[in-house]
């Protein structure tokens, strides 16, 4: 698949390449104004990779004057973001399941990439106030 940038956008993916080959993106032929992406992360749906890609250069070229994060921080950020399960998505059980052991088995379960709260705990007392 080709992609269609301005040069601002080609020499942010020229510099951000190697990360992003380090996660399943491979690229070819930066000539003019096209690139062509040779293979995709297998999370990533190909008719997705134009706005994935959009999204990274714009979060990266955002983040990266920050000189407490790192290139590969801003492009997780940035992929987390894109992959992210939406709201109104309806997961299968199992997907369900591992989704929470995946939250349960991070460093920092409470909190998710971009600082917000990812779950709060509610007491008996709570409830019934919620509830009555």
């Amino acid at each position: 698949m080709e992609i269609h940038l301005n040069p601002q956008e080609k020499a942010i993916l020229q510099e951000i390449e190697y990360s992003l080959v380090l996660v399943g993106f491979q690229f070819e032929g930066f000539a003019d104004d096209t690139v062509k992406v040779t293979a995709i992360p297998a999370l990533i749906a190909e008719s997705k990779i134009g706005t994935v890609l959009d999204d990274l250069i714009s979060e990266y070229k955002e983040g990266s004057g920050k000189a407490e994060i790192s290139e590969a921080e801003v492009l997780a950020e940035g992929l987390a973001r894109n992959l992210a399960i939406k709201t109104g998505d309806i997961l299968e059980p199992d997907s369900q399941s591992a989704l929470i052991n995946d939250l349960f088995g991070c460093k920092e379960p409470a909190i998710g990439p971009f600082g917000k709260k990812t779950y709060t705990i509610l007491s008996d007392t709570d409830l019934d106030k919620r509830f009555s």
